[in-house]
């Protein structure tokens, strides 16, 4: 923001600003303009069309179970994703306005998306920030940057003149749709089994250099690699030596955490929705794909699983730990410090459901290896 401020004044001048693609920024010809124009509008037609597999995917998918074992969490997660089905919504409701109402009726859908966003994503996006997926001294300071400049964005939409309301609609919708890019990326590097030790994290990088400066100008990408090399620096000069030193950077499903769990339920990097069952699987009852992975977390054969292992799962998922705990007591009725079988059946129906699904994935692997 204070770049933009300096680019707006009358020393640096406004070809200079990242966030705002000013008309006033340059004397290209007005080909070249409306060639930039017609891209825009082919990358956020190609957002639209992603909308329909991310949402699909989303709601009827078992989600991550970091998602959803916590109350608090859960609801919050449903909220977030709700706000994201309607903003995506709303992309075919203002253009539906603004051509068939004009721009007052486009303004009212835009003042609809800033509640929703201001009021449910924004807040959604920062709580869910504590557990990112991925290098976390990359996704952390990433995920802030997109997540002011989705806020900027529908800030400035909302003070857009008639004349450059559709351009700044625009820039907040492929803003809003970094995940959608990043959830692409991701599926077609999962698709032909490339990097995956840091997959997230660079479909999250490539996903942000495919939308940010389409939508807000060329600089917009190399700001957001600059405030990752500032977190860093930060981090680096305020951590002990023993944080310094550790190279434990994934907050989930990363490398590092692989050792701690028995190897049926190690994910793959970003893994938000579980993989689709094998066909033996698809064939147990619920209750037998419970007792499937019951077991397998069973390994002293007592027919309880301890609370610790339980929480070594979940953290590695990707819970924060106090979350991890407030979830184990939720569940752990009896305060044996154990969890039984028909605990863990009716309680921890995510847990069972998602570890199930990866159980099943990796098994299908290993035999394809």
């Amino acid at each position: 923001l204070v770049h933009t401020l300096l680019a707006h004044g009358v020393v640096v001048g406004s070809f200079w600003c990242p966030l705002s693609l000013c008309a006033e920024m340059c004397d290209e010809p007005a080909a070249l303009t409306d060639s930039l124009r017609w891209q825009r509008r082919v990358l956020a037609a190609i957002c639209l069309m992603l909308d329909f597999g991310v949402i699909a995917t989303h709601w009827l998918m078992p989600v991550h179970p970091k998602f959803v074992v916590v109350k608090s969490r859960r609801r919050v997660m449903r909220a977030h994703l709700l706000s994201g089905s309607l903003q995506c919504l709303g992309g075919p409701a203002f253009f539906a306005a603004l051509y068939g109402g004009g721009p007052a009726a486009a303004r009212a859908v835009c003042v609809a998306l800033a509640a929703v966003g201001f009021g449910l994503h924004v807040p959604g996006a920062l709580y869910l920030l504590t557990s990112a997926f991925g290098a976390v001294r990359i996704m952390i300071p990433g995920f802030l940057y997109a997540t002011s400049a989705y806020a900027y964005s529908l800030g400035k939409l909302l003070t857009a003149t008639d004349a450059r309301l559709e351009h700044d609609f625009l820039s907040y919708w492929l803003v809003l749709h970094v995940y959608a890019m990043n959830r692409l990326v991701f599926a077609l590097l999962t698709r032909f089994n490339l990097l995956a030790s840091a997959r997230y994290t660079l479909s999250i990088l490539i996903g942000l250099a495919i939308a940010m400066p389409a939508a807000l100008g060329w600089a917009s990408f190399a700001f957001c690699v600059c405030a990752i090399v500032v977190f860093n620096l930060a981090f680096l000069a305020a951590a002990d030596e023993a944080s310094r030193a550790t190279q434990d950077v994934f907050s989930a499903s990363g490398f590092s955490n692989a050792a701690l769990l028995p190897r049926h339920f190690v994910t793959p990097e970003g893994l938000v929705v579980a993989p689709a069952l094998a066909a033996a699987e698809r064939s147990l009852s619920p209750r037998e794909r419970a007792r499937l992975v019951f077991d397998k977390l069973d390994t002293s054969g007592d027919g309880a699983i301890s609370k610790a292992e339980l929480g070594e799962l979940l953290v590695s998922w990707g819970l924060p730990r106090s979350d991890a705990a407030a979830c184990l007591a939720e569940v752990d009725g009896d305060r044996s410090g154990a969890i039984g079988f028909d605990e863990f059946f009716h309680q921890l129906a995510p847990v069972w459901e998602f570890a199930c699904a990866v159980v099943s994935s990796n098994a299908s692997v290993e035999a394809r290896l």
